[in-house]
């Protein structure tokens, strides 16, 4: 999906409109007792707390640069910026409550950007969007970084299962440009459910996964074999520029919509292989 010169094309985006409401509409039929104890208990849990409101609206940058009012349960104090202005949630903020500890653990104040999906403010899965004040700041350091801004903005994306919600912009954006790269229906539905994984499981768990394992999962691919493939998709490079690559250094077979899989087992030494895992680790951190 991309063109020759390496640049993002995401014309196959056309899919996704009707992917997110048949996905909300078939979620919405079977888990129907499930929404309703979490749409009346969280609301009630959030005001018995404090008596503040329950739910909180941001302004965020959409797709084409759009500004719209994304929807939240309510996890902090009551006017918890009024003293620094817009700034990045950290893991143990001081300013969450203990009700919205619990929201935030497990993902759940994210269930409004439902709202936002069926409005066509977001999808289900893409990158995430980031707040207007915010967006100023990182263009200034990242300057590619509005390429995010040629897909809808998503719940559920690539880079917050692979690196969490708070890792730095410039990382965020290359699993942003890979997703992009290589979107489809399958990919959309195996991040879904990694993200259920991600808010209901691994909450539970001392540690996360090996990062490779995950995108084995999702693209096919066996380390050491085909790592330079997709990290070079991490990094921007054109899906057939990679994939030319790949095929010309013997390795496993290329990225094709986000699908592949690794035909042939690893031949390398047992030094390469160490080298070659430590540089996949390097460009994912």
């Amino acid at each position: 999906m991309t063109n020759n010169r390496g640049s993002l094309n995401v014309a196959w985006a056309g899919y996704k409109r009707p992917f997110d409401l048949c996905i909300i509409a078939v979620a919405g039929v079977l888990l129907l007792p499930f929404w309703l104890i979490l749409w009346a208990s969280v609301p009630l849990a959030i005001w018995l707390e404090d008596r503040g409101r329950v739910f909180y609206v941001q302004r965020r940058v959409g797709l084409g640069g759009r500004h719209f009012r994304l929807f939240k349960f309510r996890t902090m104090v009551e006017d918890a910026e009024g003293a620094t202005g817009p700034v990045w949630a950290t893991t143990q903020d001081p300013r969450l409550t203990r009700v919205g500890r619990v929201l935030r653990r497990f993902h759940l104040d994210e269930i409004p950007q439902l709202l936002n999906v069926l409005r066509g403010d977001m999808s289900l899965v893409g990158p995430r969007p980031e707040r207007p004040e915010l967006m100023q700041r990182i263009e200034r350091q990242v300057p590619d970084f509005e390429q995010r801004l040629k897909v809808r903005p998503g719940i559920a994306g690539l880079a917050q299962v692979q690196v969490g919600y708070h890792a730095e912009p410039h990382i965020k954006l290359r699993y942003d440009k890979l997703y992009m790269a290589t979107m489809k229906p399958l990919l959309d539905m195996k991040l879904l459910l990694l993200g259920v994984w991600y808010a209901f499981v691994k909450p539970f768990q001392n540690r996360a996964p090996a990062e490779v394992k995950a995108m084995h999962w999702l693209y096919g691919i066996e380390a050491p074999e085909a790592a330079n493939s997709w990290t070079r998709l991490a990094n921007g490079a054109g899906l057939a520029e990679s994939t030319e690559q790949a095929t010309a250094n013997g390795s496993a077979a290329p990225l094709v919509n986000g699908a592949p899989k690794a035909e042939r087992q690893a031949r390398t030494q047992p030094a390469q292989f160490a080298s070659a895992q430590l540089s996949e680790k390097s460009a994912i951190r």
